[in-house]
């Protein structure tokens, strides 16, 4: 594999002979901003402190009010960062700071990035202010992408121009755009038709001057050397491109029309319907895809794969694979068809003209979602490929940002669930799940603070414990209501406007009529699970010849208001199902048997998600 500077000076080369002339403008820019004093030391000392975790060595250097916006100084994703001062190209006109502090590194999808903090003066000093957290668009929404790209595959070098649509939020416009792209590219201008416009760029941010226009097209050009572990890298036979290598706002949804230059026997796929496929003289293939539905993350994949289609009305199945596989490929369109076909039956439907399952051998992290297609590694094929079809509908026609949570991740899980119990109809929905003791799982972050799917403690609550709150939800509500509160979820949607738990709440109170508040209060704002425990059990015979058995549950923790199935097996063989509504530290019941009773259960079918299975059985030792 070339060195590093090899490859950083092959993408010189290329950017040189690209755009020569851009280049050389946008030097003189930075040449210009390069003079400005910078204040090195205090972010030197921030930085320091930020890659030891230390917020004592950061009081100094911060106002007071900023050193809680530094709490992502402890995030898993990302553990080393770098920085530099951004110069905003315009004087702000409020009179805010026109320096920032950014600290970037590479981020993967769905995780971090990059921390924005505006340089301010103290006195004769200068210090670091509250954090311009990336779910503040700052005043602008990309509102769609004209993507270009091409590829220098023996210097793993991607090139994309992209026009963007951006839309004002505010009636007077802030003087400068905040957009974030990877790190890796460097931009190498920035127009507005035929205009030049003054931008600057450190790491993942870029500082745009903004045209004073409601609307307005922006089109920026970019270079960048693609090699990560987990996701972004070019190798010789294939390509993935998936985190932010595209600008955006906040990661606001939006459409797109992407064109890319295939080389000599490569397949491109990306997000969308193909609209055109031309063979060019020099034995490349341009793809055109756009995609109508506006989504938070844009995926790109290529590779010299074999394709296996399965054409059915109106929709085309694909699979690519990086080595030849018939086997594999049916197993594959086989679940992608089951699943489609299940998903929009039960939610509503399709909204593309194909869907395509790709892998990758490259150093893929997990699975991945694009909403008319999907990227795997091969050992994930074809097990969760409902899954992330599922998030066509949670994700895609209904975004996610996952700056604020991870709520379609829960989504996809608890359709997937749903899913599989279709295929044994002997099943109720919501009850095949295994008994299973989780302990102290969960206990660290809450379900409606968890968003950064590459933090371990962040994606094991908000996956699971998110499918499983939604499977309390059904056992409340009932199976009927919630598949009429997920459709509602999906109807009540504004194109281009990403969701939160609470729309899905308010979804709820619209089915259903009811609000159901403080179920979501007790489930998404505490951590773990309820707790519960059956208390010593007496019996005595009932006034209609049988035998009333008394018992209590009692909650171990928070108080939840749960519904919860107890199962009573009589001396007979008999049993006797109760449902009865538990909102208290301890509930004392008393249920009449027509029989002796032997045992009781609690939850038998594992409907309500617990963190304890031990103590949730009692013995009755029946003695008349």
């Amino acid at each position: 594999m070339r060195s590093v500077l090899t490859r950083h000076i092959a993408l010189l080369i290329i950017l040189i002979g690209c755009w020569s002339p851009l280049v050389a403008k946008a030097n003189n820019h930075s040449s210009r901003v390069a003079t400005i004093p910078l204040r090195q030391s205090l972010v030197a000392r921030a930085l320091q402190a930020v890659n030891d975790q230390d917020e004592d060595a950061l009081r100094p250097v911060v106002v007071p009010s900023a050193l809680a916006t530094f709490s992502w100084i402890h995030s898993e994703a990302t553990t080393h960062w770098q920085a530099g001062i951004l110069t905003l190209p315009v004087q702000p006109k409020d009179g805010s700071a026109v320096q920032l502090a950014v600290f970037h590194a590479w981020h993967g999808c769905e995780s971090d990035g990059d921390h924005i903090h505006p340089i301010v003066r103290v006195g004769s000093d200068y210090e670091l202010g509250p954090e311009i957290p990336e779910f503040d668009p700052t005043g602008f929404d990309v509102r769609s992408h004209q993507l270009n790209v091409r590829l220098d595959i023996d210097h793993q070098i991607a090139m994309i121009s992209d026009t963007v649509l951006v839309e004002s939020l505010e009636p007077q416009s802030p003087s400068n755009i905040l957009l974030r792209l990877s790190q890796d590219f460097r931009v190498q201008s920035v127009m507005q038709g035929n205009r030049l416009v003054p931008f600057a760029q450190v790491g993942g941010v870029l500082a745009v001057a903004a045209p004073s226009k409601h609307l307005f097209h922006l089109t920026l050009k970019y270079a960048g050397v693609l090699n990560h572990q987990g996701s972004d890298y070019i190798l010789p036979d294939e390509a993935v491109l998936n985190s932010y290598w595209y600008p955006h706002t906040a990661r606001l949804p939006a459409t797109s029309t992407v064109t890319v230059t295939a080389p000599d026997g490569w397949t491109a796929v990306g997000q969308g319907n193909l609209e055109n496929k031309t063979r060019n003289t020099d034995g490349t293939t341009r793809y055109e895809f756009k995609n109508r539905v506006p989504v938070c993350y844009q995926s790109l994949d290529l590779g010299e794969y074999t394709v296996t289609t399965r054409q059915l009305p109106g929709i085309t199945l694909a699979v690519c694979l990086m080595k030849p596989d018939s086997a594999l490929a049916t197993a594959c369109l086989d679940r992608l068809q089951s699943a489609l076909d299940f998903f929009s039956r039960t939610f509503s439907p399709f909204p593309y003209r194909s869907y395509t399952l790709v892998e990758t051998e490259g150093p893929f992290e997990t699975p991945l979602e694009g909403y008319s297609m999907a990227t795997f590694r091969r050992k994930d094929l074809p097990a969760v490929i409902a899954h992330e079809v599922a998030h066509t509908w949670w994700g895609g026609l209904v975004p996610c940002t996952y700056l604020h949570s991870m709520w379609d991740e829960a989504f996809a899980d608890y359709s997937d669930d749903l899913y599989q119990a279709s295929l044994q109809p002997q099943i109720t929905p919501g009850t095949e799940l295994k008994p299973v003791d989780w302990g102290s799982a969960f206990n660290r972050v809450p379900l409606a603070m968890c968003h950064d799917t590459l933090d371990e403690n962040q994606a094991e609550t908000g996956y699971r414990k998110g499918s499983l709150v939604l499977r309390a939800l059904a056992a409340q509500i009932g199976h009927r209501s919630m598949l009429s509160s997920m459709r509602e979820f999906l109807r009540a949607r504004v194109p281009g406007t990403p969701a939160e738990w609470s729309d899905f709440e308010k979804a709820v109170a619209t089915t259903t009529g009811t609000s159901y508040a403080w179920f979501f209060r007790e489930w998404l704002d505490r951590t773990g699970l309820p707790s519960l425990a059956v208390t010593p059990v007496s019996t005595a015979p009932s006034s209609n010849g049988g035998t009333d058995i008394t018992f209590a549950i009692v909650q171990q923790g928070p108080v939840y208001q749960l519904q919860v199935p107890v199962l009573i097996v009589l001396r007979d063989g008999g049993r006797v199902i109760a449902i009865p509504t538990i909102d208290r530290a301890r509930t004392v019941l008393t249920i009449t048997c027509p029989a002796p009773p032997v045992l009781i259960r609690l939850d038998p079918d594992n409907t309500v998600p617990l963190c304890n299975v031990g103590g949730l059985v009692a013995n009755v030792g029946y003695k008349n």
